[in-house]
């Protein structure tokens, strides 16, 4: 069923839980916010805003963070998924990469061998389940871009149903779904823009379905989290419907 939903979504409608829907007139909205390591003042004044507001969104947690002893952290991610509004998924283990071009490194799952990407992504599944009782169903990578093994390596992991951004470098036929991004939330990088969000969102391409929007909650000053709000209250005045990622899968 995973290989029939990488068909274009042109040609589809997925249905999936909570009235999300894709097909090519939907106007659905996946709200992608990146780098959890910890819990902040900047991250619980976005979750505090999105929980009360019912809005659906996911979250990529970064592996290492788990690695510490830090039991309040580990119940405020369990937290976030009881209450049913925010998607967890593996953003990679390692914080802090120290990229090479003298030694062909490039980034966690860019430049470095099959060895170390299969053991990043594998550890960040591992210790997703153990110290917040969960499976991570979405990956995308962290301060990096992929290579040719990272999608031979996804697909050693069934678990691991969506991808965001990044399509196969290479010709063979992947089982997961890739989330495109057309829109951006961010203009420059860490800096949400509504005026350059509007200019995007009008040109959209609207027989993909959906939108899918990349954040970086721990980086926004007061500024940022305005225009953040600013552009969710628009995307509300539209009739956006929020959905978490796994939901395309939800009846399938």
């Amino acid at each position: 069923m995973k290989r029939f939903l990488f068909i274009w979504l042109t040609l589809i409608s997925i249905h999936g839980s909570a009235g999300c829907i894709i097909k090519s007139d939907s106007n659905i909205v996946f709200l992608k916010l990146d780098d959890v390591t910890d819990i902040s003042p900047k991250w619980q004044k976005v979750t505090d805003f999105l929980e009360s507001n019912k809005i659906a969104a996911s979250y990529g947690v970064i592996g290492d963070s788990l690695e510490k002893n830090n039991p309040r952290y580990f119940m405020w991610l369990k937290e976030r998924v009881a209450k049913g509004n925010i998607e967890l998924w593996n953003h990679g283990y390692i914080n802090a990469f120290t990229k090479s071009k003298e030694n062909n490194v490039l980034g966690e799952f860019d430049g470095r061998n099959q060895e170390l990407q299969a053991q990043s992504l594998h550890q960040t599944q591992q210790l997703g389940l153990k110290k917040i009782g969960i499976t991570f169903h979405g990956f995308g990578p962290h301060n990096s871009a992929i290579d040719s093994q990272t999608y031979k390596l996804i697909d050693e992991i069934p678990a691991i149903q969506y991808v965001w951004f990044y399509k196969p470098l290479d010709q063979a036929t992947h089982t997961q779904f890739v989330f495109q991004r057309v829109v951006n939330l961010e203009h420059p990088i860490f800096h949400p823009n509504f005026a350059s969000f509007l200019k995007d969102y009008e040109k959209r391409p609207k027989e993909l379905g959906y939108i899918a929007l990349q954040g970086h909650p721990n980086m926004w000053n007061e500024v940022d989290y305005d225009n953040f709000i600013r552009i969710i209250e628009f995307l509300r005045h539209q009739k956006a419907s929020f959905c978490k990622p796994s939901e395309i899968f939800a009846n399938h």
